[in-house]
């Protein structure tokens, strides 16, 4: 299984639509991914390099509710998933 750099990864994402590092969503999706498995992770970028490089990421109440958003999403294994 490959090693997914989560340092290397976020440092070369381009945000959009007023997003940036400093948001509480980017942030608390970051600490997300650096505490998944590394299987997770090779998910998470199947997923998102599945669905043109991009992942629309909604403005969640909580960084419970994003995990388990994007578990969900990970694991059922549909490209088609918006995580909204």
């Amino acid at each position: 299984m490959p090693e997914i750099d989560v340092m290397d990864w976020k440092k070369n994402t381009e945000y959009t639509s007023g997003y940036d590092l400093q948001e509480p969503v980017i942030q608390w999706f970051w600490e997300v991914v650096e505490n998944l498995t590394q299987e997770e992770r090779v998910l998470l970028l199947q997923f998102v390099t599945g669905s043109i490089n991009m992942l629309k990421l909604p403005e969640y109440p909580s960084k419970d509710v994003l995990r388990d958003r994007l578990l969900v999403a990970l694991h059922c294994g549909s490209y088609g998933y918006t995580m909204a």
